[in-house]
């Protein structure tokens, strides 16, 4: 199953979209929300390139990468460095690149 996100310009079009989609026996499901901006990540959200981050996910970010610094439990720069080096190689052999 594939899930399909469609952004559209106003509230009307959106239901005409959806009447038109429910016509379609190979549409398994379908729901619509508002989009009001600046809320904060949802599940599927992570994956819209481009997408901003609202003040309020900077600020978690942060609070969390400075907590982390402050007690040490964060990952040396050294060990983080291999790791995504190893990550990125890895991902290179499976892509034939």
């Amino acid at each position: 199953m594939e899930r399909l996100v469609i952004d559209v310009d106003n509230a009307a079009n959106a239901r005409l979209l959806v009447r038109l989609m429910k016509e379609l026996d190979f549409v398994k499901a379908i729901s619509t929300e508002a989009f009001t901006g600046g809320q904060a990540l949802t599940e599927i959200d992570w994956v819209r390139p481009g997408r901003p981050a609202s003040n309020q996910e900077m600020e978690s970010m942060v609070a969390e990468a400075e907590a982390e610094y402050e007690t040490h439990r964060g990952m040396p720069l050294e060990k983080a460095k291999a790791l995504t080096r190893s990550r990125f190689d890895t991902w290179k052999k499976e892509n034939g690149l």
